[in-house]
This record gives C-alpha cells, sequence and structure tokens, in this order.
C-alpha cells in the first residue's frame, strides 16, 4: 500500500491495519487478507478516505454489518473501509437522518424511544443502514426502499451528492449501489408516529419470528443466501425449494445447509471460498433441474481485484 495513504490514515487519526484478515468483520467469516483496512468512525473521516481512494484509483470495499460479502481464499488487493459511523437526528418535515454506519437495532430502539414507527420490519435484521439501503434490505414482504426519501453519497467520482430515492434504482433485495462505486454516507428515512408498546409489540414479534426459524445468529452465515424467485403470483421461498431438493444439513466441506432454514449456509470450521462456490453451484444446478428455476444469490462476492460481483 503506498505511503501517502498510510500517512493520510496516521494523521487522521484513523484506525488501520495493512495486510489484514477481513474475517473478524465478517458475519460469514470466508476470505484471505486484504491489502489494507481501515475502521472509519466519522463521516467526515469516510468523505475524505472515500474521496482519496476515488482519485487515486484504488479499489476499495465499504464493510458495514459484513452480512452480506464473502472474500475469495487468496490476498484481495484492495482497501476495505469498516464503516462505524454513528449519528442519528430528526430532519426536516418529519424525516429522520441517519448515519450510514448506524446498525439498524440502534435505529430502531431511537426511534421506539420517539415513538416513531414503520420501520420494524428491519427487526432482528444484522447490518447497519447504509449496507441495508445498498441491498434494499426487508422482510414480511416490506423492504427499506419504501421507507428511504433520500441520501447523502460519495459518487463514483469522488463527488458528494444530495440523491432522491429513485437514485439508487430499488429493485427487489437490490439496488444501483449494491456492485457500484457509490459510498452512503447518511440516508433519510420517513417514519410513522405510533405508541411505544406498539412499536415494541411489532418488534418482538418479528424477532421471535427469526428465532424461531432462521439459524442463530451466534452460527456464522451470511444470512439468507439465496434471493426468494420470483414466479407469476409473486415470489416463492428459496429455502423451501432447496429443502425439497434434499440440501437440508448437506455439508461441502466446512459449509452446511443449515437444518433450521435451509437458504442460510453455514461455516462450520475454517471453510474456505471453494467450498462456498461449491455449495452454490451444486444447488443451484439442483433446482434448475428439479423445478427449472435458476436461484440468484443475495451475498456478493469479492475478486481478488476488489470487484463486487
Amino acid at each position: 500500500m503506498d505511503q501517502p495513504l498510510t500517512d493520510f490514515l496516521r494523521v487522521r487519526g484513523i484506525e488501520f491495519r495493512e495486510n489484514a484478515e477481513a474475517k473478524p468483520f465478517l458475519t460469514l467469516k470466508i476470505g484471505d487478507s486484504v491489502s489494507l483496512l481501515a475502521i472509519v468512525r466519522s463521516l467526515i473521516h469516510l468523505e475524505e478516505l472515500g474521496g482519496r481512494l476515488v482519485a487515486s484509483g484504488v479499489p476499495y470495499v465499504v464493510l458495514g454489518g459484513g452480512s452480506n460479502l464473502a472474500f475469495g481464499d487468496e490476498p484481495t488487493r484492495a482497501v476495505v473501509l469498516v464503516n462505524r459511523t454513528s449519528g442519528i437526528r430528526m430532519g426536516s418535515g418529519g424525516e429522520i437522518v441517519v448515519a450510514s454506519g448506524v446498525r439498524l437495532a440502534t435505529l430502531l430502539a431511537w426511534c421506539q424511544e420517539r415513538l416513531l414507527g414503520g420501520l420494524e420490519f428491519l427487526a432482528g435484521i444484522p447490518g447497519t443502514v447504509g449496507g441495508a439501503a445498498v441491498v434494499n434490505a426487508g422482510a414480511f414482504g416490506r423492504s427499506i426502499g419504501e421507507r428511504i426519501t433520500g441520501a447523502d453519497i460519495l459518487d463514483a467520482s469522488g463527488r458528494v451528492r444530495n440523491v432522491p430515492p429513485g437514485y439508487f434504482g430499488f429493485v427487489y433485495r437490490s439496488s444501483r449501489l449494491k456492485f457500484g462505486g457509490d459510498i452512503v454516507l447518511r440516508v433519510r428515512l420517513t417514519c410513522t408516529p405510533d405508541t411505544r408498546e406498539a412499536i415494541a409489540e411489532r418488534i418482538g414479534k418479528n424477532v421471535q419470528y427469526r428465532n424461531l426459524h432462521h439459524p442463530a445468529y451466534r452460527l456464522h452465515s451470511a444470512g439468507c443466501f439465496f434471493q426468494n424467485p420470483a414466479v407469476e403470483d409473486g415470489r416463492i421461498s428459496a429455502g423451501k425449494i432447496i429443502e425439497e431438493c434434499g440440501f437440508k444439513g448437506r455439508r461441502f466441506g466446512a459449509i452446511e445447509v443449515a437444518a433450521a432454514h435451509a437458504n442460510f449456509l453455514l461455516n462450520r470450521g475454517n471453510a474456505r471460498f471453494a467450498e462456498l462456490e461449491e455449495a452454490e453451484r451444486t444447488i443451484v444446478e439442483a433446482v434448475r433441474s428439479r423445478n427449472g428455476i435458476t436461484l440468484r444469490r443475495e451475498v456478493v462476492y469479492i475478486s481478488p481485484s476488489g470487484e463486487k460481483y
């Protein structure tokens, strides 16, 4: 890594590690080392560092909660920005303005305290507000894109922009930012006034459902691995059709298809990226052969050159 960048990080007081493991910051715990890993705790530093990387043409990857990513079995030539920015405030017109590094659980607690509802469908989803916006995270038939009224981003040319929700191009579990170079700085969301009790009840029910039907989050997984495929009358459960193909509990080296929910791939040891690829390939081929459906993964892979795919 070039000396000027590390000097910049030292001067700004940004914690960083060269030739560092990304695994501790990933829920699936798969991947070799990365060229440099920086833990960014202020929006100013995120904007400055992102702008510097864009200007220099250095590949970079932004991590929020790390629940939707896997790196390869060889070193990745990229800078990883671990987004730990914080801050939530009321905006104009009843909007709330949230730093992209804020955890979803923190956001929900903040909203409940201020009697603001409408985001409870996010309860139990690991990750940050910025990461949720990029992948259009959601559950129970809802997506965060429905509640986003705008955002501040650092675009792929290094310019800070205030963009409307249409800029994201939200679709099911994705947006134009998922594989792009834009960095989300702040997100603006709309909420609905409600009682503390009603908000708490919805959060509790959603968390209870996840605890009953999903593998425990203490296990190493990336969350739901495949998108629920679209059919004529809506979407069907990827987990159900994977289960019907007989994959529950099946192992691919240290990767296991979860017995609790077949759309979760668990790292049961020191799993390698090649084992994850084998599991994905085998499941996709089996489902296509049996059902004529091609599953598409939600999880983003990072190439050795730092590209997302």
